[in-house]
């Protein structure tokens, strides 16, 4: 391609593979696409970085669940986009399952030593998406557990570029105010 943008580059692939394979992507998504890092796992299947929080079911706060999330991206495969969510203690989750605007959806549930991958079709971040775990941390005790997840598209600004914007101006130091000499007046 002639663009020399990276991320222009990477927009305008993405447009071309839904385009290709008959998906729609709407101008607010594919303006967030342009704004995201993403990384190409094969011509057909990008993986799209994502900033996920796992929200109390009721209340607006973390969940303690948020502990368990070590990763969350969006897989964009034919079209389709699929979030997928990488937990820790794996073996410890009886079941997790995803809903979306209250309604279930479709969904893999992979476990690989003590990490559980879970991965589904949505629409957009913007719905309502709920996962439901049932967890058993020892014997017949089990605690069923429901949070929101919140999600955005990581953008390219990095902890290093942060810091480059700072001010990084030296001053000198400051100087203490003379105090007047109250000698004179007795």
């Amino acid at each position: 391609m002639i663009f020399k943008n990276k991320k222009f580059k990477t927009a305008m692939a993405t447009l071309a593979i839904l385009t290709i394979f008959g998906g729609t992507v709407s101008s607010a998504y594919a303006a967030e696409l342009t704004n995201s890092q993403s990384i190409s796992v094969n011509a057909s299947v990008q993986r799209v970085e994502l900033k996920t929080t796992l929200k109390h079911d009721t209340e607006d706060k973390d969940s303690s669940a948020n502990s368990y999330l070590k990763e969350s991206y969006l897989k964009i495969e034919n079209g389709k986009r699929y979030m997928v969510l990488v937990l820790s203690s794996g073996k410890m989750m009886k079941s997790v399952v995803p809903s979306i605007n209250g309604e279930s959806v479709e969904y893999t549930n992979d476990l690989d030593g003590d990490t559980r991958t879970i991965s589904f079709e949505i629409k957009s971040l913007q719905d309502d998406i709920r996962i439901n775990f049932q967890i058993n941390p020892f014997g017949n005790f089990v605690v069923n557990a429901n949070c929101r997840v919140k999600s955005e598209i990581v953008t390219g600004s990095t902890d290093k570029e942060d810091k480059e914007d700072k001010d990084d101006t030296v001053t000198g130091p400051t100087q203490k105010p003379e105090t007047p000499d109250n000698s004179d007046k007795e």
